[in-house]
């Protein structure tokens, strides 16, 4: 199992839980695979950290999202097993929604208000409510905690995605991978690229979908009319 894959599902068991261009010219990131075609560019002249930049957008607005969805396992070896896992989280101030779905586990989904907490299984469309006060001690912080396990930032580069340049964040841990969070043009994350130190092994690269953004899509922040209580 990749390092990230390890990270997502340490978040979900602690969350149980160019320029003057119009909006219509920018070009609509593409959607990331497994074989999703990439290669990583040179270091730019400026280091914008811009990680930081929307950790800082998401804490003044309120309101977050991300999701990562991310193939595990080896499938060169049958007696491994492989799937894939993805974890989603939108929130505001009112609610944290956090969903997991990995593999033959199935998918839960929780939302987290001020007055408890909503365990939801989407499968069955039903939900069991706990009276808890764990809003009062969400930091929000999903996104730098996923980011300082990455590693040390160390620049800004360049990075070719099926032949469209962006912008990506280095970050490393002397723990032999570089990991390059890549950006659209509205400073959201939408990709992340975990390569080897070594750059002539770039067998060992991948890409998945990492996507975060400081906004939050409300639809999920209720229970669906839909889902009934368990009894």
């Amino acid at each position: 199992m990749k390092k990230a894959t390890a990270l997502m599902l340490s978040l979900i068991m602690s969350a149980s839980l160019l320029s003057g261009c119009s909006d219509d010219d920018k070009p609509e990131t593409p959607e990331i695979t497994s074989s999703t075609k990439f290669e990583i560019g040179e270091k730019q002249k400026e280091d914008k950290n811009r990680s930081e930049a929307l950790i800082k957008k998401m804490a003044d607005k309120g309101e977050r999202t991300i999701n990562i969805v991310q193939e595990y396992g080896d499938k060169s070896n049958p007696l491994v097993e492989t799937g894939e896992l993805t974890m989603y989280i939108t929130a505001n101030e009112d609610a944290i929604y956090t969903y997991l779905d990995y593999s033959s586990m199935g998918s839960q989904a929780n939302l987290r208000t001020w007055d408890g907490d909503y365990y939801m299984y989407p499968d069955e469309k039903t939900y069991t409510f706990y009276r808890d006060d764990g809003m009062y001690y969400e930091k929000g912080d999903e996104l730098q905690t996923f980011i300082d396990d990455l590693g040390e930032f160390k620049g800004s580069y360049d990075v070719k995605i099926e032949g469209e340049v962006y912008d990506a964040d280095l970050f490393g841990d002397g723990g032999g991978y570089l990991n390059y969070l890549v950006f659209d043009d509205d400073g959201n994350i939408f990709a992340c690229i975990t390569a080897p130190e070594e750059q002539d092994a770039e067998a060992d690269s991948e890409i998945y979908t990492f996507e975060a953004s400081a906004t939050a899509d409300k639809s999920k922040l209720s229970v669906p009319k839909d889902y009934k209580e368990r009894s």
